[in-house]
C-alpha cells in the first residue's frame, strides 16, 4: 500500500469527523 493512499485515507477520516462535529 502507497504512502499516498494513507494519505488520503486519513484526510478523508478527518473530514468526516470534522463533519459530524459541525453536524
Amino acid at each position: 500500500m502507497p504512502p499516498f493512499f494513507f494519505f488520503f485515507f486519513l484526510s478523508f477520516f478527518f473530514f468526516v469527523f470534522c463533519y459530524q462535529a459541525y453536524h
